[in-house]
């Protein structure tokens, strides 16, 4: 949204996937504290002297180089391993997951991030909004209308029909 409100002079890059022994993962180092302590971590601690990645500059316009050191380290440790040492020295990251993976996060489930609907064997979950209201509920409502359950209402309300009308127009097959 900034970018298309207030074009930059040149184009940033874009954090990329790398790829893992079981999948992928997102390495960003943001900082050049990050960057060091990824050079570090991935066994690279030359790169802290590299003139490829000494500024944001330099290191924009070697970006695959960047990326290339990045996987070959990656793509030696499953992306929870990958997660977990980069985490834990500073540097964020954060494994690919399928829906069903994310759904199961534990941080999803303390976060309220979704709500079950429906009820016995026709249950489901659905995402509640993304953000909190101070005096608002934002999340699910925990049952939904049947199709048609508010339909007389609706016509009575909206167009001012009464009970007769909308049984001679359901009799005509003008409604379902």
């Amino acid at each position: 949204m900034q970018a298309a409100q207030f074009p930059p002079d040149r184009k940033r890059q874009v954090y990329e996937p790398v790829r893992a022994s079981d999948g992928w993962v997102m390495v960003a180092a943001v900082t050049q504290k990050n960057l060091d302590v990824l050079f570090d971590v991935i066994g690279f601690s030359e790169g802290k002297k590299d003139p490829r990645f000494s500024s944001v500059a330099a290191k924009e316009a070697h970006w695959n180089d960047l990326l290339a050191l990045i996987e070959k380290w990656t793509r030696e440790r499953t992306g929870a391993e990958c997660e977990s040492a980069l985490m834990t020295a500073g540097v964020p990251c954060s494994r690919y997951r399928t829906v069903a993976e994310a759904m199961q996060d534990p941080q999803v489930k303390e976060r309220g991030f979704l709500t079950e609907l429906g009820e016995g064997d026709g249950t489901f979950k659905v995402a509640n909004a993304p953000y909190l209201m101070s005096a608002t509920p934002t999340h699910a409502r925990s049952t939904l209308a049947m199709l048609g359950e508010h339909s007389d209402a609706i016509l009575q309300e909206k167009l001012g029909l009464n009970s007769d009308d909308i049984v001679l127009l359901r009799k005509q097959g003008v409604l379902g």
